[in-house]
Parts: C-alpha cells; sequence; structure tokens
C-alpha cells in the first residue's frame, strides 16, 4: 500500500524536486506551478532583486508549499512510524521532503540587509536556530528502525541551510538587472556554486568544489570580481555542532588581486612567496596569497586579467591547478594549495591561444567552470528600465548609511542620463563606466563620456535627433532647426551658408525666426 494517494504523491514529488531546482531558472516555477495547481500565484518569470521588493514578493508561493509539504510530511511520517512498507523511491520522496521543510522553516529573509551588515552580522544571528532546527532534523529524518536513502548527516544540512542563505543573498545583491543575460548569469553562479545535481553536491560534493577552479570571462567593466565574490563568499562551510561555531567568518575567505597591477617581476613573490635571500630585497621570509596560512581550505584567490600572465608564471599555476602543489621562490620545498582559484579576463583566450600567448594545457585546467558576464549594453537592449536598477544599486552603494539620499541621487541620475546620452548610448566601459557617471554626476552635475562633447555642446544635437526621431517637426520645424544646428557648429552665417549651399543671407533670416529660437530653446 502506497504511502500516500495519487494525487498527493503529485504533489509531494513536486515540492521535492523544488528543494535541489536551481532557483534561478524556470523549472522551480513549473515546479510550484505543478504542487499548487489552481492555488498557484503568479509570479515574475525569474528570480530577480529590486530594493522596493520584499522576500514575500519574490516568493508569493512560499507561504503554501511550506503548509503542503507539512501536511504530506505528516501523512508520510506517521505510517512510516507504523512500520507501513515503503519502497525506496518513497524513502527517497519522503526525505527530500523534510529536507525541503527545514530549509522553508528555518531560510533567513535577510535579503534587504546592506551587504556589509550581512557579512559582519554575529553568529547569534544564525546559530540561534540550531537547537529548533536539531529537534525538527530529529522529528523528521531520525526515524526509529528505519533508514533513509541519503542519510544526510545533520550539521551538513544545517551548513547547507546557511550556504543557501548566503547564496541567494550575495547572487541577488551582485547581479542587478531584469534582463535575460542577467537572469542567466544568475543561473550560471548558482550553478558554479551547487552544480547542476544539487543532491550530489550536497550528498558529496560539497567538499571538493574548491578543487575546482572557476574561469569568468566577459568584457571589461561588466562586474567579474562581484561574480567571483558570489562564488566564493557561498562555498560550504563546515559547522561545528559541539562547539556551536562555523570553521571560520566567512567574509574573511576572499583575497582577489589584479594581476596587471602587480610588477611582473613580483607576480611570482606574491602568489608563491619567497625564502629568505631569494632575491636581493628578500630579507625575510614570505608566505604567498596560496600558502595553507593566508590561504586555508575554505578561502579563495581571484586572479584577475589571468590573460595577461606571463607564460613562465602560467607553467608554475599549471602546476598548481594539476597538483596542487607550488614552491616558494628560492626554496625547494614543496607546499601545497588547499583553496579554490577563480580567474577572470577580458581577453578573446581562444585568440590569445592561436597566437601562442595563452597555453592551451593552462586553460583547459581552468576552463571546466566557466561563466560569461554580459555587457551593460546587451542588458539595456534587452530591458532598458534595467538603468535605474544599476544606478541605484551603484548609488546605494556609493552612500550606504544614506538611503534616502541614495534614492534621490538615483533619480538625478536616471534623468541626466535620460535627457543627455539617450537610451541608445553603448556604455562601452560598460558597469565600471556606469560608476564614473554616478560619481560625475554627484560631485559635477553631468558627466562627460570619452570622446563625447560635453553636455552643453550636445544637448542640441541630442534634442534634435529625438525628434527626428519621434518624428515631432513639421517640414519648416525641421529646416529651421537643421539650419540652427549648422550654424551653431559653424561659427557664422556665411561658413554656414557655405556649408549647406545656400546665401548666408537665408541662413540669417531661417536661424532668426521664431521657429529657430524655440528649438535654441
Amino acid at each position: 500500500m502506497a504511502l500516500l494517494a495519487s494525487s498527493d504523491w503529485r504533489v509531494a514529488v513536486a515540492i521535492a524536486e523544488i528543494g535541489y531546482a536551481n532557483p534561478f531558472l524556470p523549472e522551480r516555477i513549473e515546479l510550484e506551478q505543478e504542487a499548487l495547481g489552481k492555488s498557484f500565484t503568479h509570479s515574475q518569470p525569474f528570480l530577480q532583486y529590486r530594493p522596493d521588493c520584499s522576500v514575500s514578493d519574490m516568493f508569493p508561493n512560499a507561504p503554501a508549499l511550506r503548509q503542503r509539504s507539512e501536511q504530506l510530511l505528516e501523512k508520510m511520517r506517521g505510517k512510516l512510524i507504523a512500520h507501513e512498507p515503503a519502497t525506496e523511491r518513497e524513502l527517497e520522496v519522503y526525505e527530500n521532503l523534510a529536507i525541503y521543510q527545514l530549509y522553508a522553516r528555518y531560510m533567513s529573509t535577510t535579503l534587504d540587509l546592506p551587504a556589509v551588515r550581512f557579512r559582519n552580522r554575529p553568529e547569534d544571528d544564525i546559530l540561534n536556530c540550531y537547537d529548533a532546527f536539531a529537534g525538527d532534523y530529529h522529528w523528521f529524518l531520525e526515524l526509529p528502525e528505519k533508514r533513509l536513502p541519503s542519510n544526510l548527516d545533520r550539521d551538513v544540512i544545517f551548513a547547507g541551510l546557511f550556504q543557501v542563505e548566503r547564496a541567494f543573498f550575495h547572487i541577488f545583491r551582485h547581479i542587478v538587472g531584469a534582463s535575460m543575460p542577467a537572469a542567466r548569469l544568475r543561473a550560471a553562479i548558482w550553478q558554479s556554486i551547487f552544480t547542476h545535481d544539487m543532491r550530489r553536491y550536497l550528498s558529496a560534493l560539497h567538499r571538493f568544489m574548491g578543487d575546482i577552479p572557476t574561469l569568468i570571462t566577459g568584457p571589461s567593466g561588466t562586474g567579474k570580481e562581484l561574480v567571483a565574490q558570489s562564488i566564493a563568499y557561498s562555498r560550504f562551510f563546515e559547522f561545528d555542532s559541539k562547539n556551536r561555531r562555523f570553521v571560520t567568518n566567512y567574509a574573511d575567505c576572499f583575497v582577489g588581486l589584479n594581476l596587471t597591477a602587480i610588477s611582473p617581476t613580483l607576480i611570482e613573490s606574491e602568489l608563491f612567496g619567497h625564502a629568505k635571500g631569494a632575491f636581493t630585497d628578500a630579507k625575510t621570509e614570505r608566505r604567498g596569497y596560496l600558502d595553507e596560512s593566508e590561504c586555508p581550505r575554505w578561502g579563495t584567490v581571484f586572479l584577475d586579467e589571468i590573460g595577461d600572465l606571463d607564460a613562465q608564471l602560467q607553467v608554475k599555476l599549471l602546476r598548481v591547478l594539476q597538483s596542487r602543489e607550488f614552491q616558494r621562490v628560492g626554496d625547494s620545498t614543496p607546499r601545497k594549495f588547499v583553496g579554490k582559484i577563480i580567474a577572470a579576463t577580458n581577453r578573446d583566450l581562444a585568440a590569445e591561444m592561436e597566437a601562442g600567448r595563452f597555453r592551451e594545457d593552462f586553460y583547459y585546467r581552468l576552463c571546466a567552470d566557466r561563466i560569461e558576464t554580459p555587457s551593460l549594453r546587451v542588458q539595456l537592449q534587452e530591458s532598458p528600465e534595467d538603468i535605474a536598477n544599476f544606478v541605484r544599486f551603484i548609488a546605494t552603494r556609493q552612500l550606504p548609511e544614506l538611503p534616502e539620499e541614495a534614492s534621490r541621487l538615483t533619480d538625478e541620475v536616471v534623468i541626466w542620463v535620460s535627457k543627455n546620452l539617450g537610451k541608445d548610448y553603448a556604455w562601452p566601459g560598460n558597469i565600471r563606466e556606469l560608476e564614473q557617471c554616478v560619481r560625475s554626476i554627484m560631485i559635477r552635475g553631468n558627466y562627460v563620456p570619452s570622446g563625447r562633447k560635453t553636455p552643453t555642446e550636445q544637448a542640441p544635437v541630442a534634442r534634435f535627433l529625438k525628434s527626428v526621431e519621434d518624428g515631432d517637426f513639421s517640414r519648416d520645424e525641421l529646416l529651421s532647426a537643421y539650419f540652427s544646428l549648422v550654424y551653431s557648429r559653424s561659427g557664422s552665417y556665411r561658413a554656414a551658408g557655405r556649408r549647406l549651399g545656400v546665401d548666408w543671407r537665408t541662413v540669417k533670416e531661417i536661424v532668426d525666426s521664431d521657429l529657430a529660437r524655440e528649438f535654441a530653446e
């Protein structure tokens, strides 16, 4: 006899799958709809963070799913306690449903905290629910005379709860935007952290993901370091229930190095360290960033601009990736690297390999887990209204303690950009350029992109082109506006007449007309 009726069974399977689905992909929504049927509340097709959006807005079906899973668990648990026979598949669904329920009960809703406060909050915020969690774990998963398929350790599940919470927070807070490219990026980061098979990750892989490097590619200024931080801050950190603490404060486990900002002669010493007397200025020994004391097993070293790395150092880093071993400069003692490497570049590595500047064997050691960041232009082409979300993200980081002022700055920048740059501006510098735009407007009230005229010079052009695009001009208005524009660029009626192929007096008559003055205003 089955533990659940067929209709309840379908719901139980769907909810159990939700717990292991990538929350940033459409499959989560499909499973929620399958589980709730007519009770399903439609929401946005993929998760995105907006400052004005609460957790309940993003997960409108969560309360109904939690209530339904509680009901199904109690039914199944009652029959299992009564020693009714159950198939391996039924036990598996029961176990997954129980884990979903644990996460639903104890998952924090702190997505609205500033990032610094989230990273530095007291551990008590997390640990104060451990006793209740342990009690629920015992109730649902430690059944008398019944061994569940995975038999997952209680502290691993609790540590996983904290990991999922961190992953949600940092992906939401670091990756802004409502476009499909932004949604795909969030999903790719989640997969980089938990793999595509979260069951396998939770049962085995969580201990070994640090052995696999991650390569982030994409145009300069697209937030590759933010992607790296999202992954590094979301790694699995073991929980010691005896001493009621995690192995470390995760906020201290990320080191970022821009390889182009370090002298080529010093990069090797910075990464691997050096022995005393290894070179002229080596008066004492130095531990490098790859040393276990600097980067422990749960630590992450981010190597930005890896595509510019010298060929000799590529060989030495290749050894680290292959054998997890390195030597300090001037020392023959092998040392172990136990952390994780994340590398990033804006270069076309295929072209670099073809040109012989980037080693193929090094690339193939880096590329098993690869993420590509989209340009700002691509994101805004699909979702133009996202400019406000990006500006708000930057303004909030610029003024973290002044939310109202950050909001006012956001409005000011969005209006300025719309009026002076327009929706089709390409943002060649990507997010980094937008950051400078926000700061420039905050300080000077305007922004001058590289290679463009000042806002004062370009405003008439922008107005003219916009009016042409919108079809606002009559024939006479178009002629007056165009003559006025050429006159403003030529400096005199005669010069404008030569450019336009008409007598200078005709130019003067049109430029001095009421229609032309309206355009100038």
